[in-house]
Protein backbone atom coordinates (compact mmCIF):
# COMPACT_ATOMS: atom_id res chain seq x y z
CA UNK A 1 0.00 0.00 0.00
CA UNK A 2 1.35 3.40 -0.93
CA UNK A 3 0.05 6.17 1.29
CA UNK A 4 -0.59 9.75 0.27
CA UNK A 5 -1.82 12.33 2.70
CA UNK A 6 -3.65 15.61 2.35
CA UNK A 7 -3.62 18.31 4.99
CA UNK A 8 -6.94 20.09 4.89
CA UNK A 9 -8.08 23.28 6.60
CA UNK A 10 -11.81 22.68 7.00
CA UNK A 11 -13.99 25.69 7.80
CA UNK A 12 -16.05 24.79 10.88
CA UNK A 13 -17.66 28.17 11.48
CA UNK A 14 -21.46 28.38 11.23
CA UNK A 15 -22.81 28.63 7.69
CA UNK A 16 -24.34 31.94 6.64
CA UNK A 17 -28.01 31.97 5.72
CA UNK A 18 -29.91 28.93 4.45
CA UNK A 19 -26.93 27.08 3.04
CA UNK A 20 -24.75 24.02 3.43
CA UNK A 21 -20.97 24.10 2.90
CA UNK A 22 -19.11 21.63 0.67
CA UNK A 23 -15.40 20.97 0.21
CA UNK A 24 -13.76 18.39 -2.07
CA UNK A 25 -10.60 16.35 -1.35
CA UNK A 26 -8.96 14.77 -4.40
CA UNK A 27 -7.79 11.26 -3.43
CA UNK A 28 -8.20 9.85 -6.96
CA UNK A 29 -4.80 8.59 -8.07
CA UNK A 30 -4.02 9.79 -11.57
CA UNK A 31 -6.38 12.78 -11.43
CA UNK A 32 -3.96 15.67 -11.10
CA UNK A 33 -6.47 18.36 -12.06
CA UNK A 34 -10.01 17.63 -10.86
CA UNK A 35 -13.11 19.64 -11.83
CA UNK A 36 -16.38 19.26 -9.90
CA UNK A 37 -19.75 19.57 -11.66
CA UNK A 38 -23.27 19.68 -10.27
CA UNK A 39 -25.90 18.37 -12.69
CA UNK A 40 -23.40 18.71 -15.54
CA UNK A 41 -22.39 22.34 -14.87
CA UNK A 42 -18.93 23.11 -13.47
CA UNK A 43 -18.89 24.41 -9.88
CA UNK A 44 -16.35 27.18 -10.41
CA UNK A 45 -16.32 28.19 -6.72
CA UNK A 46 -14.71 24.84 -5.83
CA UNK A 47 -11.90 25.44 -8.32
CA UNK A 48 -9.75 22.75 -9.88
CA UNK A 49 -8.20 20.44 -7.31
CA UNK A 50 -4.80 18.77 -7.58
CA UNK A 51 -4.22 15.22 -6.33
CA UNK A 52 -3.95 15.08 -2.49
CA UNK A 53 -5.26 18.65 -2.17
CA UNK A 54 -8.58 20.13 -1.13
CA UNK A 55 -10.82 22.68 -2.76
CA UNK A 56 -12.02 25.90 -1.26
CA UNK A 57 -15.47 25.68 0.31
CA UNK A 58 -18.63 26.42 -1.65
CA UNK A 59 -22.14 27.10 -0.40
CA UNK A 60 -25.14 25.16 -1.71
CA UNK A 61 -28.82 25.61 -0.99
CA UNK A 62 -30.45 22.78 0.92
CA UNK A 63 -31.62 19.90 -1.22
CA UNK A 64 -30.22 17.43 -3.67
CA UNK A 65 -26.97 17.94 -5.56
CA UNK A 66 -25.74 15.55 -8.26
CA UNK A 67 -21.96 15.68 -8.32
CA UNK A 68 -19.61 14.34 -10.95
CA UNK A 69 -15.85 14.71 -11.16
CA UNK A 70 -13.70 15.05 -14.26
CA UNK A 71 -9.93 14.70 -14.58
CA UNK A 72 -8.75 17.57 -16.78
CA UNK A 73 -5.08 16.60 -16.91
CA UNK A 74 -5.20 14.85 -20.29
CA UNK A 75 -6.01 15.97 -23.84
CA UNK A 76 -9.68 15.11 -23.37
CA UNK A 77 -11.37 15.31 -19.94
CA UNK A 78 -12.67 12.05 -18.53
CA UNK A 79 -15.26 11.46 -15.82
CA UNK A 80 -13.59 9.61 -12.98
CA UNK A 81 -16.44 9.52 -10.48
CA UNK A 82 -20.18 9.88 -10.85
CA UNK A 83 -22.37 9.16 -7.82
CA UNK A 84 -26.00 9.13 -6.85
CA UNK A 85 -27.36 12.51 -5.76
CA UNK A 86 -26.34 13.79 -2.33
CA UNK A 87 -28.87 15.57 -0.12
CA UNK A 88 -27.34 18.52 1.73
CA UNK A 89 -28.90 20.21 4.75
CA UNK A 90 -28.77 23.78 6.05
CA UNK A 91 -26.07 24.39 8.67
CA UNK A 92 -23.93 21.37 7.80
CA UNK A 93 -20.42 21.15 6.40
CA UNK A 94 -19.71 18.32 3.94
CA UNK A 95 -16.27 16.98 3.04
CA UNK A 96 -16.49 14.79 -0.08
CA UNK A 97 -13.44 12.59 -0.71
CA UNK A 98 -13.14 11.78 -4.42
CA UNK A 99 -11.55 8.35 -4.79
CA UNK A 100 -12.30 7.64 -8.45
CA UNK A 101 -14.41 4.59 -7.59
CA UNK A 102 -17.40 3.22 -9.45
CA UNK A 103 -21.05 3.96 -8.71
CA UNK A 104 -21.39 0.65 -6.83
CA UNK A 105 -19.06 1.86 -4.05
CA UNK A 106 -20.58 4.49 -1.74
CA UNK A 107 -18.77 7.84 -1.69
CA UNK A 108 -16.80 8.98 1.34
CA UNK A 109 -18.68 11.97 2.72
CA UNK A 110 -18.05 13.35 6.20
CA UNK A 111 -20.72 15.61 7.66
CA UNK A 112 -20.27 18.08 10.52
CA UNK A 113 -23.14 20.08 12.00
CA UNK A 114 -21.69 23.62 12.22
CA UNK A 115 -24.96 25.50 12.68
CA UNK A 116 -26.31 28.60 10.98
CA UNK A 117 -25.06 32.12 11.56
CA UNK A 118 -27.54 34.96 11.62
CA UNK A 119 -24.67 37.44 11.52
CA UNK A 120 -23.15 38.68 8.25
CA UNK A 121 -19.82 37.20 9.35
CA UNK A 122 -19.83 33.80 11.04
CA UNK A 123 -18.28 33.48 14.48
CA UNK A 124 -16.25 30.49 15.72
CA UNK A 125 -18.13 27.69 17.47
CA UNK A 126 -15.58 27.19 20.24
CA UNK A 127 -13.71 24.43 18.45
CA UNK A 128 -10.02 24.52 19.47
CA UNK A 129 -7.68 26.04 16.90
CA UNK A 130 -5.95 22.80 15.85
CA UNK A 131 -7.79 19.52 15.62
CA UNK A 132 -7.32 16.56 13.35
CA UNK A 133 -9.73 14.17 11.66
CA UNK A 134 -8.44 11.17 9.71
CA UNK A 135 -10.24 9.83 6.62
CA UNK A 136 -9.37 6.30 5.47
CA UNK A 137 -9.51 6.45 1.66
CA UNK A 138 -7.01 3.64 1.01
CA UNK A 139 -7.87 1.88 -2.21
CA UNK A 140 -7.03 -1.60 -0.92
CA UNK A 141 -9.69 -1.44 1.84
CA UNK A 142 -7.20 -1.76 4.73
CA UNK A 143 -8.39 -1.07 8.29
CA UNK A 144 -5.77 1.12 9.95
CA UNK A 145 -4.58 2.73 13.18
CA UNK A 146 -3.25 6.30 13.14
CA UNK A 147 -0.18 6.48 15.38
CA UNK A 148 1.03 9.78 16.81
CA UNK A 149 4.45 9.80 18.53
CA UNK A 150 4.27 5.99 19.03
CA UNK A 151 0.78 6.15 20.60
CA UNK A 152 -2.37 5.04 18.76
CA UNK A 153 -4.48 8.18 18.30
CA UNK A 154 -7.23 6.38 16.32
CA UNK A 155 -7.71 2.60 16.17
CA UNK A 156 -9.53 0.40 13.65
CA UNK A 157 -10.44 3.14 11.17
CA UNK A 158 -12.53 1.30 8.59
CA UNK A 159 -12.14 1.93 4.84
CA UNK A 160 -14.39 4.75 3.68
CA UNK A 161 -14.85 6.23 7.13
CA UNK A 162 -13.53 9.17 9.10
CA UNK A 163 -12.71 9.78 12.73
CA UNK A 164 -14.16 12.47 14.99
CA UNK A 165 -12.21 15.70 15.42
CA UNK A 166 -9.51 15.32 18.08
CA UNK A 167 -7.22 18.05 19.47
CA UNK A 168 -3.53 17.45 18.81
CA UNK A 169 -0.84 18.19 21.37
CA UNK A 170 1.34 21.06 20.21
CA UNK A 171 4.55 19.04 20.50
CA UNK A 172 3.55 16.15 18.19
CA UNK A 173 6.24 15.06 15.78
CA UNK A 174 5.59 11.75 14.03
CA UNK A 175 2.36 10.53 12.44
CA UNK A 176 2.28 7.01 10.98
CA UNK A 177 -0.30 4.48 9.77
CA UNK A 178 -0.25 0.82 10.67
CA UNK A 179 -2.41 -2.18 9.90
CA UNK A 180 -4.98 -2.47 12.70
CA UNK A 181 -4.21 -5.09 15.27
CA UNK A 182 -0.52 -5.34 14.33
CA UNK A 183 2.67 -3.38 14.61
CA UNK A 184 3.17 -3.37 10.81
CA UNK A 185 3.56 0.19 9.57
CA UNK A 186 2.28 1.02 6.09
CA UNK A 187 4.60 2.49 3.46
CA UNK A 188 4.45 6.24 2.99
Amino acid sequence: TTIKHALVDENLTPVDGNFARLMIINAAAGANNLQTSNRGSPVDSLGQVDYTHSSTSALFGAGEIALSFQALDQASPRIIELKAPLTVEVGKSYVYVVTGTTNSIPPIVLITDVGVSTLPTATPTGIPAFQVRFINALSDKTTVDLVLDNQALFKNVQPGSGTPFTPLPSQSNTVLLRNSGSQTMLDQ
